[in-house]
């Protein structure tokens, strides 16, 4: 019965929305609005003019004071409704009672002189009366001086009855609705996916529900209704939705969330309605909606206007997807980077059911189909392989390697290669998505040895973990990285799984530079602050997240973050603060053996001289840094994890 009700209203309010469109598109309508708008001018017109004041006196009142001598002038226009009235200086000025009410009248006095108004007969006589008093009559020009007063008087009127026509516009028939789309046929295959390998086998079983609806159904399997792809932007889940639609053979409807976010309550429903019916015309197809998190965000108890109106577009969505037939053949696909912002209801079974985890290509194999994508069209020099760029971009996102090996092409231009690209440009490149590129300037004389310290002080920290150091840097980025030292993934530890060690040993290679300053310069300068911001982060997540710290098992971050926290901030901070001077401690004991300082200096001053050390290891045993970008790709398996960064003050 409920459901009955629901489409009579359904219907009803189509009913209604089609009446009001076929209104504003009728232009008949729009002759009478406008004639309705001139009419009101015009009454607006006539009601400023016979508007009386307070000092209108009657007729008889007139002529007795002009018997009496008691008027000096009288003026007025042609075709005015009054005739002003000014009385002489002084007189008629006290105890005038008002003839309509009874009460002293408020009396207008300008000059000494009283000025009333008087209805206009138009009649010659009652001039010629008031001549033969001797009374001065001066007749004004045309009052187009007051026709405009009047006009601009009437403007707010008439411009607010233009906004509440146009309010009745956009309420009943939307607008330009932003949702009417035209489904097409998709023409993107898997084949033109690279990578995503996981992901495509996951989708799999969609396409075969599109295509094979009833197969299905005979072996009590429910098609899927929604797939949400979750993932940071850029990793293609627009394409994956694409080639969804292009193996399966059918229609390919394209909306934004952005689309049914509206100020007016219920056009956000109307457009959600619009959507499914157009969706219903050219099934079987595949309904994408991009950044869903704008529609489909949790509902709040309360809010104003604009979280209803959000409400209810999310409302109409959730109807429209529980009142879908199982063999529909629609396929709801949504995307979006906040899953966290989504309301429950729409990720429950029957609704988005399924959600595919989008990522940066894992595998070296999607790696290295992905940058072969985005390879196609350039020119490499010898000896650059697919195999080579894939590892310099372990851990890049589709757009990321697209937008590096863009860079890394007018970087070549830069130097003179006429787009012939070398590794040394996907490198710069890289670290430009990073870092915002290399800055113009350099280091001054004062701060250039105390950044190489700084960051052989990383480097050499990593090499006592057991790190392999690839690449140490002090050349100044824009974004104000002042140095970078990088490691192979593989040996940092930080690829996967990390244990209690790893997390101690990320901590000292923060402290590391810090601890070099003070044991070679004797003090350390504001570069190790984002060093210490990171070791903060870490340690606190070491007691209060990760349980790794004496016998604290509760997770004290996760308290915090539901407002539960029961340990006081004071007794967390002293916790960490042991924990941050035991490791610290550690570090400084390394920096103060002589060994020690002695490489730091020798390799500090290579540094100074050659800015970059790519075979550090051999630095360390003072041979000649033969090193690469090309060779240390031969061990770079996995992306150069930043353990270190010193930004400029």
């Amino acid at each position: 019965m409920a459901k009955k009700d629901r489409e009579f209203n359904e219907k009803d309010n189509e009913k209604e929305k089609n009446d009001w469109q076929k209104f504003f598109k009728s232009p008949k309508n729009y002759i009478i609005i406008g004639i309705f708008l001139v009419v009101c001018l015009f009454l607006g017109l006539a009601q400023s003019d016979a508007k009386g004041e307070s000092g209108t006196i009657s007729y008889n009142t007139f002529m007795s004071d002009l018997k009496d001598g008691n008027i000096d002038k009288v003026e007025y226009s042609k075709g005015s409704v009054f005739v002003k009235v000014f009385y002489k200086e002084g007189v008629c000025q006290e105890n005038i009672i008002d003839e309509k009410t009874g009460e002293l009248k408020e009396l207008e006095i300008v000059d000494n002189q009283r000025i009333e108004k008087v209805l206009n007969p138009d009649d010659e006589d009652f001039f010629k009366t008031i001549a033969l008093e001797g009374v001065e009559i001066n007749i004004l020009s045309d009052s187009a001086s007051k026709l405009l007063v009047s006009l601009i008087g009437i403007i707010p009127t008439m411009i607010l009855i233009a906004v509440i026509v146009w309010m009745m516009k956009m309420q009943f028939s939307g607008g330009k609705d932003p949702t009417a789309q035209q489904a097409v046929k998709s023409t993107t295959k898997f084949s033109d996916v690279a990578g995503m390998t996981e992901e495509k086998e996951e989708l799999m079983f969609a396409i075969k529900s599109l295509q094979h609806t009833e197969e299905y159904l005979e072996k009590g399997v429910k098609p899927v209704r929604g797939i949400l792809l979750e993932g940071p932007p850029g990793v293609g889940k627009t394409l994956l939705a694409k080639a969804v639609a292009g193996e399966a053979g059918v229609n390919f409807l394209s909306y934004s969330g952005a689309d049914f976010v509206e100020m007016f309550v219920g056009l956000g429903a109307r457009r959600v309605r619009s959507m499914y019916e157009e969706a219903e015309k050219k099934k079987p197809c595949v309904v994408f909606i991009d950044e869903i998190d704008a529609l489909g965000r949790k509902r709040l108890a309360g809010g104003n206007a604009g979280n209803q109106e959000a409400d209810q577009t999310l409302v109409a969505l959730l109807e429209k997807m529980d009142g879908m037939n199982t063999t529909s053949g629609i396929l709801f696909i949504a995307a979006t980077n906040r899953v966290d912002a989504l309301d429950s209801a729409l990720l429950r079974p029957g609704r988005f059911d399924k959600t595919i985890h989008v990522s940066p290509p894992k595998s070296k194999e999607d790696r290295e189909a992905v940058v072969a994508v985005h390879s196609k069209d350039k020119t490499f020099e010898d000896g650059v392989t697919v195999e080579k760029i894939a590892k310099q971009c372990y851990g890049l996102t589709g757009a990321e390697i697209a937008s590096a090996l863009n860079d890394a092409v007018l970087e070549s231009f830069k130097a003179d290669r006429n787009g012939i690209i070398s590794l040394g440009d996907i490198d710069k490149a890289i670290m430009k998505l990073f870092a915002k590129g290399l800055a113009k300037g350099k280091h001054n004389e004062k701060d250039l040895f105390r950044v190489a310290v700084h960051e052989v002080g990383h480097a050499l920290m990593n090499r006592e973990l057991g790190r392999n150091v690839v690449k140490v840097s002090i050349q100044p980025y824009s974004s104000g990285v002042g140095g970078v030292t990088q490691v192979d993934g593989e040996s940092s530890g930080l690829d996967g799984l990390m244990t209690k060690t790893d997390i101690i040993n990320s901590v000292k290679v923060l402290y590391a530079g810090k601890a070099a300053e003070e044991a070679i310069l004797g003090e350390c300068s504001v570069g190790a602050s984002n060093d210490l911001e990171r070791a903060t982060y870490i340690i606190r997540d070491y007691i209060g997240a990760y349980g790794m710290n004496g016998d604290n098992l509760l997770s004290l971050v996760g308290l915090g973050r539901e407002n539960m926290l029961i340990t006081s901030n004071e007794k967390l901070l002293e916790e960490m603060g042991k924990v941050a001077n035991d490791i610290y401690k550690e570090v400084q004991e390394y920096f103060s053996r002589e060994d020690v300082k002695v490489k730091v200096n020798e390799i500090s001053n290579i540094l100074c001289e050659n800015e970059v050390i790519y075979d550090f290891e051999a630095v360390y045993n003072g041979e000649k840094d033969e090193g690469s970008i090309e060779k240390n790709l031969e061990i770079l398996v996995k992306k150069p994890v930043k353990v270190e960064v010193e930004e400029n003050a």
